[in-house]
């Protein structure tokens, strides 16, 4: 398998981890002091790599597995970690609730399913737009959206939401703590594919400074990899072909994500998957629909056969929760658990018409009893937000209401050979 990853990336000579700054490239923060967030990664490039590059290999492994109908990809975890929560407490509830919800997928198979976490590292989110209003005691006043702490504060106020480069360090410091705290968590196994941190981790490659300064050259193959992740995706937002993002993307070993949202026409996603995965390896692509219950059924099977005729052999999951997002009077977001299910209905029925293998869900969770869905067994009403809404982004299913939904999935994705 890494013979036919330095075969792939053969074609790409012209391709270092800092390619991606000849190409437009948009949600990047604009850092107040540009020579201080240049010393800070610099600092990081000397720093030790997070992961190690053969666990990469082992995913892609596994997901070559899932490509092919045998097994189911668990693929969850924060909208957005802070650097408060890291601890052993917060890190044994999200590994317990991600462990949990793989057993509720994996019921009644002889395989059991990758768990992918959002974790360790999903510090950096996009917005929509760059600066909100907030109202003070006598006047609105104008911030920065909040981007994530490893840009800026979630706080509603000036100086939380000011651009700080000295959170990139904080991030990369706060990630290894995180995973040195998922090793100690692990429990010990003799299947090689299986990562040391008991789970394989992920998160958005938003902030291509940072991804930079994280990939690492293969010792033996002398090939790129991004050792701050096993897998990186990348977001709807970001997903143009000729964009900074898919250049990075697409000269790093890893397996890589991205977001399919229902504004990509089929022949563009054919285009970034020819860029992504020009020698269509097993596992290599991963391929998150993110439709809305609204548009999935029109749209989805089209953009699955792009990439089935195209002849790659990617895995397609189901995200049911970015495409059901709605606003509230008050300006909160939320989603109801009505809509989740019905998009991964039409996800499972667009998957089979075409013949491709359903992979598996992507869901933002809280390992807390959190109150920002809607619906769900005991779940709240619109009126009953309030009781514990905690986002500091977007809406995120607490556990039981996670439960819920993994089980209703588990019973409509039928893991099978899938036709290529």
């Amino acid at each position: 398998m890494l013979q036919e990853v330095a075969n792939t990336m053969t074609q790409r000579k012209s391709w270092a981890p800092d390619s991606w700054q000849s190409a437009p490239t948009a949600y990047q923060p604009r850092w107040p002091d540009p020579v201080l967030s240049a010393k800070i990664l610099g600092s990081l490039r000397k720093l030790p790599a997070l992961l190690p590059d053969e666990e990469a290999d082992g995913l892609r492994e596994l997901l070559g597995e899932v490509a092919h109908g045998m097994r189911l990809v668990l693929h969850a975890g924060e909208c957005a970690e802070r650097f408060e929560a890291v601890s052993l407490t917060d890190v044994r509830a999200r590994l317990a609730l991600l462990g949990g919800l793989a057993d509720t997928l994996n019921a009644d198979r002889q395989l059991s399913a990758v768990v992918i976490g959002r974790i360790a590292g999903q510090f950096a989110k996009p917005r929509s737009a760059p600066t909100r209003l907030i109202v003070g005691s006598q006047q609105l006043t104008e911030v920065a959206s909040y981007m994530g702490d490893m840009v800026n504060g979630p706080a509603p106020d000036v100086i939380s939401r000011r651009l700080d480069p000295l959170r990139l360090a904080e991030a990369y410091h706060c990630a290894a703590a995180t995973l040195s705290l998922m090793r100690a968590l692990s429990v010990p196994t003799a299947r090689p594919p299986l990562p040391s941190t008991g789970i394989f981790t992920s998160h958005e490659a938003l902030i291509l400074g940072y991804e930079q300064v994280l990939s690492r050259r293969h010792q033996r193959t002398g090939e790129w990899y991004n050792c701050g992740a096993h897998l990186l995706w990348c977001g709807y937002r970001t997903c143009a072909a000729g964009g900074g993002h898919i250049e990075y993307l697409s000269g790093i070993g890893n397996p890589v994500g991205l977001k399919v949202g229902p504004g990509l026409s089929p022949q563009a996603l054919r285009d970034i998957c020819d860029r992504l995965d020009p020698f269509r390896i097993p596992g290599r692509l991963v391929l998150i629909s993110r439709m809305g219950r609204k548009d999935i059924a029109s749209r989805l099977e089209g953009l699955i056969s792009a990439v089935r005729t195209g002849g790659h052999p990617s895995v397609w999951l189901c995200d049911p929760m970015h495409g059901n997002t709605f606003t509230l009077p008050d300006g909160r977001k939320s989603r109801h658990v009505d809509d989740l299910l019905e998009e991964i209905a039409s996800f499972a029925a667009a998957t089979a018409d075409q013949g491709v293998a359903a992979g598996g869900l992507h869901l933002e969770v809280s390992a807390d009893d959190v109150t920002e869905c809607v619906g769900g067994p005991c779940g709240p009403s619109v009126r009953g937000l309030s009781r514990r809404y905690l986002a500091s982004c977007d809406p995120r299913l607490n556990p039981e209401q996670a439960r819920f939904v993994v089980e209703w999935a588990a019973q409509l994705f039928t893991p099978r050979e899938a036709t290529r």
